[in-house]
C-alpha cells in the first residue's frame, strides 16, 4: 500500500488577484515561495518521502523543489495531476466571469457534476484524470509515501473521489 501526502502550491499573483488560473502556467510569488519552504520543512519533521510527483505547471513544481532539496529526491512532472482547464475565463477575474458570462457561470458552480468550463473541463473530467493517474503512480511506489503537489480543484476532485462524494459536492470539500 502506498501512503499520499498532497500539497496544494503555493499563493500566486493570479490567486491575489481572483483570476482563473485553470491551466495557464502562472508561477508562485514570492510568499508562494516562502509558503512552499516553510511547508516543505514541516513535512521533513514528520515523514519520510520516497518520491515526488507534481503537476507540471511552474507553480507546482517550484512548490516541489524545496522537498526534493530536503530528500534529495527527483520531481516527476505529472501532466494528469494539473488543474481543471478552465477554457475561455483562463485569466480572466472570478468578478468579471460572474457578470460577462453569468449563465455558464451558474451552471458550473451549481451543477459541477453536469456543467464544465467553457471550452475547458469538467470535474467529472478532471476527477477521471486524477483518479487514474494516483492509480498509476500508487502501483508504481507500493510500500512507499509519495508526496503529491497538485492545485485546489484537482485536490477536492480527488478527495470527493476518495471520499465517496458526488461531483456536485466538490464544493462542500476544500484543501489548504
Amino acid at each position: 500500500m502506498v501512503r499520499f501526502i498532497i500539497v496544494r502550491h503555493g499563493v500566486t499573483n493570479f490567486n491575489k488577484e481572483g483570476r482563473y488560473q485553470g491551466q495557464f502556467d502562472s508561477s508562485l510569488d514570492p510568499v508562494g515561495i516562502e509558503q512552499a519552504r516553510v511547508t516543505a520543512e514541516h513535512v521533513t519533521k514528520q515523514y519520510h518521502i520516497d518520491a515526488i510527483y507534481s503537476s507540471d505547471l511552474s507553480r507546482t513544481m517550484k512548490t516541489a523543489e524545496p522537498f526534493a532539496k530536503l530528500f534529495g529526491l527527483e520531481i516527476h512532472p505529472e501532466p494528469a495531476l494539473r488543474e481543471i482547464d478552465v477554457g475561455r475565463w483562463t485569466g480572466r477575474l472570478l468578478s468579471e466571469v460572474k457578470v460577462e458570462d453569468a449563465e455558464c457561470f451558474t451552471n458550473y458552480v451549481t451543477h459541477p457534476e453536469t456543467y464544465g468550463c467553457p471550452e475547458g473541463e469538467s470535474y467529472a473530467d478532471v476527477r477521471a484524470r486524477v483518479t487514474a493517474a494516483l492509480e498509476r503512480i500508487a502501483k508504481e511506489n507500493d510500500g512507499k509515501t509519495v508526496l503529491i503537489v497538485s492545485h485546489g480543484g484537482t485536490i477536492r476532485s480527488l478527495i470527493c473521489a476518495w471520499l465517496g462524494y458526488e461531483i456536485k459536492d466538490i464544493k462542500k470539500v476544500c484543501s489548504i
